[in-house]
């Protein structure tokens, strides 16, 4: 592997696991603080979290990779906006697999399914802005990595 694509692989893999980590994190924080937190890993069990997590870790590594190559030399107006999209695809996709599996695995009603369509909306929009918010963040993180390895 050449050093650019190294380099671009490194910044995907560490942005994506900040951006996961904060996000997983602040969930965390908000379920504790509603007293719900307890409930629901229980409902959910040890292994399907840990794939839950791994499944979201990917997504947001595969948009990342993604929106850091349609970012490059952007305004950040536009970067944010590439951020939004990329942000929207994984909210999306992550709360339709959520529902998907809680429905095969019997935790979900069957009619639950049938508003599949309409979660994964407010899942891409949800997405759509804290993606935006994470483009920011990327922005300013790299550029000040950028400036630390002058």
């Amino acid at each position: 592997m050449d050093e650019a694509r190294e380099a671009g692989w490194l910044e995907a893999v560490g942005l994506a696991t900040l951006h996961v980590s904060l996000l997983v994190g602040a969930l965390v924080l908000a379920l504790h603080r509603a007293g719900t937190l307890g409930q629901l890993l229980q409902g959910i069990g040890t292994l399907p979290g840990v794939a839950l997590f791994l499944v979201l870790w990917g997504l947001t590594l595969g948009a990342t990779r993604q929106a850091l190559v349609q970012m490059r030399e952007k305004p950040l107006r536009e970067a944010m906006g590439v951020g939004g999209v990329w942000g929207g695809a994984v909210g999306a996709s992550f709360v339709w697999i959520a529902l998907t599996a809680s429905f095969i695995s019997g935790r979900a009603p069957p009619i639950a399914y049938l508003f599949s369509l309409e979660a994964a909306a407010f899942g891409f929009v949800g997405g759509c802005l804290v993606g935006a918010v994470a483009a920011l963040l990327d922005t300013a993180l790299l550029a000040a990595a950028r400036r630390l390895a002058r």
